[in-house]
């Protein structure tokens, strides 16, 4: 129990006796652990000991069990906040990768979902023997249904295995050409299937390994064209059988240069060229125009091409056999979006006139055949209408960043007019779990426009089953929109002042006439304008200078009347004026006589100073006439009465004007 060495040699010093009750303890603990308390100061002590061989002596070695404790205290706080931190974050990594896995699922499955519903025919090719032979893989539900071929029976095989020998070989020759020049391949081809002969059109697209590694697989994407190649066949039948001839003239103002897009078959017999011939140098055409009518015809189409207004001109053509012919050509200028000029019109032999009317049905029928293809947008849409997923071609189609318009809703895009329609789509998808098609409805442009879009949709299952939204594809028609309400505009106004003719107007003066009946307080004026010396100016300078006289004669009339009332050309150089609500025939004659006197102010045409005056004879509703008929009858004899009276004046009707129209 005496203490030999301390080291640091504080407190007790060698030679002293050790504590009573920590010798006992000793004696009892020849080695291991024990706590005792520290004579000095009593602190409490943790030591272990070790017998020394061979020497009657021990080893103490102690420390500070309070100080001790409380570095592992610390310690131990230190190493659980650790452990925190990494708990946490490894848990905000699992939820990030469980988020991006389920983000991968999803999208697999809308894929999925897209491949199997998509209108086109969608087949997977895997190469094998370094291209020299192919093999089916994998394709959608479109290409068994549209071609009969089962799809066990397609998957896994190769061409000469489940189609006739020429066709395998044909189209295992594309397959290689495709991956051995690793481009996209286009071709198209007549198939005998099990509903008759189709013509298909094919796309080919090779895929590479990840990296730009070798090409493993060739996806090919066919649509069925069948019922647009008879179309054109059925088309080019009409026209080559009309008597003039249709074609579609492009402009390229990079080099001021000419081309035809498209020519009739009719265009040998009509001016002894071929059509060949013409699509391959349009100088041989445009250089038939006689050197006094060149200049002036091409002026005026470009210069109507900018106003894109439809463009007419009558001009010398000599024919191949020596002869100056006549020519009268309409056509309707269209810009297109790399800056060129698409013309699509008719050309005609003026003597023909009686046989222009069935010509210019033919060409409506053309641009009402018109099918823009447009890029489809692929989206997908929640059951509230939130948009989820749209793909790239929306920046292409609406000029907006694709990123911006996920998470929101359809009602920020789809025209307010068609929003409840498209609803009532997305329900009946969403409720019914079947496939849906053929909705239109307008969509905002980033530049303001609205663009009309047909869509088909199929519902999307979530994991367990249940719809969650709805795949579409939409495409843009916006483009036939736009030609179908041409023929309906052109159908009811005249081609050359845009005013309505003589069918449209009869159907409002007799509407108006209706709405009359129910004010008796207000009267109706209807007002004949005829051209006093129009025909001295035709004769004299040509119809160009004619139609554009109407034109001006037209604007005119316009600008003197109320927006509520209209004017109509009715034919030649008469127009026909209707006035709603007129409190008096003195209001009328008012209106009469200021438009006469715009009337008679000198018209700048073509640099030429033209002097005309009008005639023009009014007649009240119901005061003058009983029915819009009757009306239109008086107000004729009117007009005639002014022009006997001298032209140049107003006239309205009296009981004394019923035969002032001419024999």
């Amino acid at each position: 129990g005496t203490l030999m060495l301390r080291a640091p040699s504080a407190g007790s010093v060698p030679g002293s006796a050790l504590d009573q009750s920590l010798q006992a303890r000793l004696e009892q603990i020849r080695s291991g652990s024990l706590e005792y308390a520290r004579t000095t100061d009593q602190s409490r002590r943790l030591g272990h000991l070790l017998a020394l061989e061979d020497y009657p002596l021990l080893v103490l070695g102690s420390a500070d069990l309070d100080a001790g404790l409380t570095s592992w205290k610390v310690f131990l706080t230190f190493a659980g906040a650790v452990w925190l931190a990494f708990s946490a974050g490894s848990y905000v990594v699992v939820r990030r990768l469980e988020a991006q896995h389920r983000r991968e699922q999803d999208a697999l499955a809308m894929y999925d979902e897209l491949f199997e519903h998509a209108a086109d025919a969608i087949f997977l090719v895997a190469a094998e023997a370094d291209g020299q032979s192919f093999r089916y893989v994998s394709a959608n539900r479109s290409l068994a249904e549209s071609t009969g071929l089962p799809l066990e029976q397609l998957v896994g095989s190769r061409p000469q295995d489940v189609l006739p020998a020429d066709v395998a070989a044909m189209v295992s020759r594309h397959y290689a050409e495709c991956f051995e020049s690793g481009r996209i391949v286009r071709f198209s081809h007549e198939f005998v299937l099990p509903g008759g002969t189709r013509t298909w059109r094919m796309v080919l697209t090779p895929i590479r390994r990840p990296g730009g590694g070798p090409i493993e697989r060739i996806i090919g994407i066919g649509r069925d064209v069948t019922e647009e190649r008879t179309l054109n066949e059925r088309l080019a039948g009409i026209t080559a059988n009309l008597p003039g001839f249709v074609y579609q003239l492009m402009y390229d103002p990079a080099d001021q240069r000419f081309t035809y897009v498209y020519a009739g078959d009719s265009l040998n017999e009509f001016i002894g060229l071929s059509p060949q011939d013409v699509l391959a140098d349009a100088d041989l055409l445009l250089g038939r125009i006689h050197p006094d009518d060149v200049d002036e015809v091409i002026a005026s189409s470009l210069a109507h091409a900018e106003q894109g207004k439809p463009w007419r001109a009558v001009f010398r053509v000599q024919h191949s056999d020596g002869r100056m012919i006549w020519v009268e050509a309409r056509d309707v200028p269209r810009r297109l979006p790399d800056g060129r000029t698409l013309w699509t019109g008719y050309a005609n032999d003026i003597t023909a006139l009686k046989q222009l009317e069935e010509a210019l049905a033919q060409r409506e029928e053309i641009f009402r055949n018109f099918v823009e293809n447009a890029n489809d947008i692929i989206y997908s849409v929640s059951p509230e209408g939130m948009l989820t997923y749209v793909s790239p071609n929306w920046r292409e189609l609406l000029g907006q960043d694709p990123a911006e318009a996920l998470g929101s809703n359809i009602a920020d895009y789809v025209h307010p007019d068609d929003l409840p329609a498209c609803m009532q789509f997305l329900h009946e998808v969403v409720t019914n779990g079947q496939k849906r098609q053929g909705i239109e409805y307008r969509v905002r442009h980033a530049n303001g426009d609205w663009r009309w879009h047909s869509s088909n949709a199929s519902p999307h299952f979530d994991a367990e089953g249940q719809i969650d939204g709805l795949n579409g594809i939409a495409r843009d028609v916006t483009d036939r929109h736009r030609v179908e309400e041409e023929i309906r505009h052109m159908a009811h106004h005249d081609t050359l002042t845009g005013l309505p003719n003589r069918a449209l107007f009869s159907e409002m003066l007799e509407q108006a006439c209706r709405v009359a009946n129910r004010h008796p307080d207000q009267r109706l004026a209807l007002m004949f304008v005829d051209l006093d010396r129009f025909k001295p100016v035709n004769d004299e300078h040509g119809h160009a200078v004619g139609d554009l006289l109407l034109a001006e004669v037209a604007g005119r009339i316009t600008a003197a009347l109320r927006d509520a009332d209209i004017a109509a050309r009715i034919g030649g150089d008469e127009f026909v004026i209707m006035l709603h609500q007129v409190n008096s025939a003195t209001d009328a004659l008012l209106v009469a006589e200021k438009l006469r006197a715009a009337l008679d102010q000198p018209f700048m045409i073509s640099e030429l100073s033209l002097d005309i005056s009008s005639s023009i004879g009014l007649a009240l509703y119901p005061d003058d006439a009983a029915t819009p008929q009757e009306l239109m009858l008086h107000a004729d004899q009117a007009m005639y009465a002014a022009k006997n009276a001298g032209r140049n004046t107003v006239r309205r009707y009296t009981r004394t004007d019923d035969s002032a129209l001419p024999a």
